[in-house]
């Protein structure tokens, strides 16, 4: 027979009637009653990772990239620090627009400072870093789930949620989940190492925390969040990598600031000397 949780408290409820006790199954109902208090999946999203009044959230983020060839140990590659405005709206049918753009720097994992010449250290190459910087859209459906992009390739599997709320004590989490195989881009360069495998795959996982202490504030008010994100995904073409089989790992944190002035200096004076006007652009 299968035992499931509605089994559990049915019986424990009979139970209750036949010795004349009440069923002590009150934690549960406290539990759900705080959960159905919670804003719903998507528009929990939203709050978390957007800003205030339909304003662009602004997020500062930071971590370490690792490299793992198959069947060896993972290498820190990077350093990494970084800041995205992300804009999204919740439509009245609970669907979700989401557009984010972000600058993102590769450090030097000792000195912390801009790595744009780069030694390789899994195959002793040199290499010329291409730090990222560029815009994302997507779109989720009423139930979360995300649409495949237009622009993504013929071929391309495209999979991606955002992820049912956990509760746990005072502390709220809900996530972004996004994973893509296609076929990889053809090299338009002469270096052959630049040519890796055939397929490329993208695995990112993003999870936004917030406190229900600071979610009982109006939805349009500003709301204070942190994340975590790690991915799995394919050499980048400038590591020099060939058809060698492993890939790279994400490991950040991140935190969502009310505005620029939040940012840790060496990242302003990073974000400003290599995208003049960046900022004042998508803040104001």
């Amino acid at each position: 027979m299968l035992v499931t949780r509605r089994r559990v408290l049915a019986t424990s409820a009979a139970a209750g009637l036949m010795t004349g006790r009440t069923p002590t199954a009150h934690a549960d109902t406290a539990k759900d009653k705080i959960m159905n208090d919670l804003p719903a999946r998507n528009e929990l999203f939203v709050r978390l990772r957007g800003g205030a009044r339909g304003r662009p959230g602004l997020w500062w983020f930071a971590g370490m990239l690792w490299g793992k060839r198959t069947l060896d140990s993972a290498k820190v590659l990077f350093a990494v620090e970084g800041c995205s405005f992300n804009t999204l709206v919740l439509e009245a049918d609970g669907s979700v627009r989401m557009n984010m753009i972000e600058a993102g720097f590769w450090l030097d994992p000792v000195t912390k400072q801009p790595a744009d010449d780069w030694l390789n250290p899994m195959n002793g190459l040199k290499c010329a870093p291409v730090h990222f910087m560029g815009p994302q859209a997507l779109s989720f459906d009423p139930l979360g789930r995300a649409q495949r992009p237009q622009a993504a390739p013929p071929g391309t599997d495209f999979d991606g949620h955002i992820t049912e709320p956990v509760m746990s004590g005072d502390l709220v989490w809900v996530g972004e989940s996004l994973i893509v195989k296609g076929a990889a881009r053809p090299n338009s360069g002469t270096d052959p190492l630049q040519s890796g495998l055939p397929v490329f795959t993208a695995t990112s996982l993003d999870t936004y925390q917030a406190t229900r202490k600071d979610l009982s504030t109006r939805a349009e008010l500003w709301t204070a969040a942190s994340r975590s994100y790690q991915t799995l995904g394919s050499w980048y073409p400038w590591m020099r990598m060939g058809h060698e089989s492993g890939g790279i790992s994400f490991q950040m944190i991140g935190r969502k600031l009310r505005n620029v002035d939040e940012l840790p200096m060496t990242l302003r004076r990073l974000v400003d000397e290599r995208l003049p006007g960046w900022l004042q652009k998508h803040s104001a």
